[in-house]
């Protein structure tokens, strides 16, 4: 008997040869044959499930593999759809519930045993509910409901639209309590909430309020006499009939409306009731509903304030008024004056100036009603006679010459006069704005009183008033004649006069000060900024008693500034260089001239900043004076300034000759120097491509390609510089580099791996790599092997990741070096413990079990991956299999979709039995 292996399973087939030994010399003999191998059928039912009764169900966990056929059967009284597929649908009878079992086959290639599994599908049954009969109920009432049922339920609620409450709705016989004056139709909901899947299923009553009779017989009103009064904001509601009464003894009319007019009749005072009687509809007709309205009768108010008459002003004036059913009293007037009781009907009116001067004033009394009767108001006009009102204006000044316009004010005159105590003349006495010409005798006495009298008209006496005008004599002013001071004096103003003043004021048009501004002859010191602007103008101002306008005079005081000069700062400068003259500056000057201590020349020493080239003899003895000499206007003298030139010696350097090094190397630097001080500063650049580039002998940093580097040398006590430059080439031949690559390696625990990490790297000469361990693993022991591979020891018992890294370089280039790591996985001794290889996915694209997972793989990057199709022909593989970058999806080699159904791999790991299985791919779910 042949028992199969597992090899010959995933092949499908196993070739058997028999050989018969022969006898003798005879020959052996052979023959074979084919054995096919056909994998058992497996099925699985999926997991049980449960829908609710009217839904049908489709299947979804299902799997089945190696099959020829499928067939799905079932213990209801349902339809099963697609039957012959994975997933069928069943439709459950009409009514169907309970438990039904679906049984899976699945049918296997020739004699191998078919495979069977059930399923079983809860149906369960759907949720009634029944609200009860729609109702009817009157405004203000409650309604219970009766016949409300509910079946296959997990528990019930009630709910409204209303705006009133459900009590005992916990119950089916829950009542509603309408809210207060809630009409029409409220909805009322039962709510059952299903067994197992099923919906809720809701039902409604609809519970219809009818409104009770409303009604408004209107606002109470008012009306004054006779007057009809209509009621307009009377109304009703759901009635049948309605009526107006009253008790009064006038007439009411439009009984039929809900606007009825009742008129009072002649002399009715006092209350009136009108009542409106409404009949109701239906349900709520069994009674009546009444409002009522009230109407208040007032009487007219009646008013006289009496005949008009005349007063004397200011004296007071007791009115004789007649008033009638009024509610109260009250005077005004058109003017200022006030009553001793305005809310009297006789009271005593004292006028107001207003009054005076309007010469009558009107005074109305109003007799205030009851509502809705109106106010009545008369009124009586007090005359008032006026005396004459003169103001010959205030006491003034005028200048010697002038005339001078009055400013006077006059009422209540039937005409005016001006007179005067002196011997002045009005061009005319008669007006108030009279011109005033003063005499000899007015001038001479230095003022004058003018008068002036209002005539009263009647029996009034006339009026007057006096004003008194002065006379000012003229001021006269001189404020010298115009001058030149030097910049460094004062200047006494000797030649000022003045005349006829009450004061005296200096002022200027600079920023100078006077010794004493109020003298007539005062010193004038300039200040910094008059020197600036060269001149000023003072100005004498003498003001005279009065309003007159004051006397003024002015004068030009120029000033001569003397020259100013400055040669600039002490500079220094290198020997090498030519000295042009900067800070040096002048002002008010005629010329200018350079000379030098030494023997250097300007290049042009009648300008203000030349050139000094210093001579042999300046650059020896390190220093020479320049002199700047600027020659005064107007003969004030010569100016001289001095800056005294220092002259360093500059350095001597050399920084070499070009050099050419190895590609990744580096060079030493030296650059000389001499003359000077002596002591010198040192700067390399670009100093990224140095060391250390404040030294004299830097070192270059490891290059790649050719550069040019500059050197700055400064003298450290003078600080002058001198510059030089040196070319760094790159040997052609030294380009070529080599390039260490990470390696990944695995190991059980407690075992040793030799690993060969030099297998991978890159070394473009060919030529010998010497290697050697740049750091050590954390959880091991590793060991460089004369053949250059390595070999890695783990702790004891440890298991996990660990790392080691190491350079290789080129024998015969020492010094073009790489580096690279060794990452290694150290596994425990049962792969089974690691690794959980999912036997499902569905690749459709939602995001979720898209690909084949095998949890724990990415501690095994060393890993072969290979997938079969049952008839065992190889449609993928994958190298270092992780899940992430590199997984499989369900597609084949060139990367389209395979179809759906089960698939067996092989997985290889180094230094492990490879793994066989099988995954079931399903897409389209």
């Amino acid at each position: 008997m042949y028992t199969p292996g597992s090899i010959d399973i995933q092949n499908g087939s196993v070739t058997l040869t028999i050989t018969a030994n022969g006898l003798a010399n005879c020959p052996d003999v052979s023959d074979a044959m084919i054995l096919t191998v056909y994998p058992v059928a497996t099925a699985s039912a999926g997991i049980d499930a449960e829908v609710c009764e009217g839904e049908s169900f489709t299947v979804n966990t299902a799997m089945a593999s190696n099959y020829i056929a499928l067939q799905w059967t079932t213990s209801g009284n349902g339809t099963l759809m697609d039957a012959e597929t994975l997933f069928p649908t069943y439709i459950p009878a009409a009514g169907e519930t309970g438990d039904v079992t679906l049984t899976l086959t699945a049918y296997s290639n020739g004699n191998c045993q078919n495979a069977s599994d059930q399923m079983t599908l809860s149906i369960t049954p759907a949720a009634v509910a029944f609200a009860g009969n729609d109702a009817e109920i009157c405004e203000g009432e409650s309604y219970i409901i009766t016949d409300a049922s509910a079946l296959n339920y997990t528990q019930f609620s009630w709910s409204t639209n209303g705006d009133g409450v459900l009590l005992d709705d916990n119950t089916l016989t829950p009542e509603y309590v309408p809210a207060q004056d809630e009409t029409g139709v409220v909805t009322i909901t039962l709510t059952l909430e299903g067994l197992g899947s099923c919906d809720n299923v809701s039902d409604n009553m609809k519970l219809t309020i009818n409104a009770a009779p409303e009604l408004y017989a209107g606002i109470d009103a008012i009306t004054c006499g006779t007057t009809p009064v209509t009621i307009e904001d009377a109304y009703a509601e759901n009635y049948s009939s309605f009526i107006w009464s009253t008790d009064g003894l006038g007439t009411l009319e439009n009984t039929g409306t809900f606007e009825p007019v009742y008129t009072p009749a002649d002399g009715e005072s006092g209350f009136v009731t009108l009542t409106l009687t409404v009949t109701g509809n239906g349900a709520c007709s069994a009674g009546e509903y009444t409002d009522d309205v009230f109407i208040t009768i007032r009487e007219e108010v009646t008013v006289n304030a009496g005949d008009d008459m005349m007063s004397c002003e200011f004296d007071p004036v007791q009115l004789d008024a007649g008033i009638d059913n009024a509610a109260s009293i009250f005077w005004e007037s058109s003017g200022d004056g006030s009553f001793d009781d305005n809310t009297i009907e006789d009271p005593v009116y004292t006028p107001g100036s207003a009054d005076i001067n309007n010469g009558q004033v009107i005074l109305a009394v109003t007799g205030e009603a009851y509502a809705p009767c109106e106010d009545v108001s008369d009124v009586v006009i007090i005359t008032f006679d006026r005396t004459p009102l003169v103001n010959a204006g205030d006491d003034d000044l005028i200048c010697e010459g002038d005339s001078y316009t009055m400013d006077a004010q006059a009422e209540f005159y039937t005409s005016l006069l001006w007179t005067t105590s002196g011997d002045g003349t009005f061009d005319n006495p008669s007006v108030p704005d009279a011109v005033y010409t003063p005499g000899t005798q007015d001038i001479e006495l230095g003022s004058v009183e003018l008068s002036l009298t209002g005539e009263s008209a009647g029996s009034c006496s006339n009026s007057t008033d006096i004003m008194t005008l002065t006379i000012v004599n003229s001021s006269i002013a001189f404020a010298g004649e115009d001058a030149i001071v030097c910049e460094t004096d004062n200047y006494f103003i000797a030649d000022a006069y003045a005349e006829q003043y009450l004061s005296v004021t200096w002022s200027t048009s600079g920023t100078g000060s006077f010794d004493n501004p109020s003298a007539v002859n005062p010193v004038y010191e300039p200040s910094e900024t008059d020197l600036i602007n060269g001149a000023v103008v003072l100005t004498i101002e003498v003001i005279p008693e009065g309003n007159c306008d004051p006397a003024t005079d002015n004068m030009h005081l120029t000033f001569q500034s003397v020259p100013q000069v400055f040669a600039g700062i002490d500079p220094e400068i290198c020997s090498s260089e030519i000295y042009t003259i900067v800070g040096a500056g002048a002002a008010e000057y005629n010329s200018l001239i350079w000379t030098s201590t030494g023997d250097g020349y300007f290049d042009n020493p009648e300008i203000l900043n030349p050139e000094y080239v210093p001579g042999t003899g300046d650059i020896q003895a390190g220093i020479v004076e320049l002199v700047l000499t600027a020659e005064g206007l107007n003969g004030c003298g010569s100016v001289s300034d001095t800056a005294v030139l220092i002259i360093h010696q500059s350095p001597v350097i050399d920084a070499g000759t070009e050099i050419i090094i190895d590609q990744f190397t580096s060079t030493d630097l030296l650059v000389t120097a001499s003359g000077g001080s002596g002591t010198y500063s040192y700067f390399w650049y670009p100093e990224e491509y140095v060391d250390i580039p404040e030294i004299s002998n830097p070192s270059t940093i490891i290059l790649e390609e050719d550069i040019l580097l500059y050197v700055r040398v400064t003298d450290n006590i003078t600080g002058c510089q001198a510059l030089d430059s040196i070319q760094i080439l790159i040997d052609p031949l030294s380009t070529e580099v080599v390039n260490a690559i990470d390696d990944y390696d695995t190991t059980i625990v407690n075992n040793s791996v030799t690993i060969e990490i030099l297998e991978n790297d890159f070394n473009p000469m060919g030529d010998i790599l010497n290697a050697e361990i740049l750091c050590y693993p954390s959880f091991g022991e590793v060991e460089l092997n004369f053949d250059q591979t390595i070999t890695y020891t783990p702790d004891e018992a440890y298991t996990g990741n660990d790392t080691l890294c190491y350079v290789i370089c080129e024998a015969q280039r020492p010094d073009v070096c790489d580096t690279a790591w060794v990452y290694i996985y150290v596994r425990p001794g049962n792969l089974e413990d690691d690794l959980n290889l999912y036997n499902g996915f569905t690749p459709n694209t939602d995001g979720y079990n898209d690909f084949f997972y095998i949890q724990g793989i990415e501690s095994y990057p060393d890993n072969l991956l290979i997938l079969f199709n049952r008839w065992g022909d190889e449609v993928n593989r994958f190298e270092n299999y992780n899940n992430s970058s590199v997984r499989w999806e369900g597609d084949n080699k060139n990367g389209e979709p395979l179809p759906d159904g089960t698939y067996f791999y092989i997985l290889e790991i180094n230094g492990y039995d490879p793994i066989q299985g099988w995954v079931f791919k399903q897409s389209s779910h």
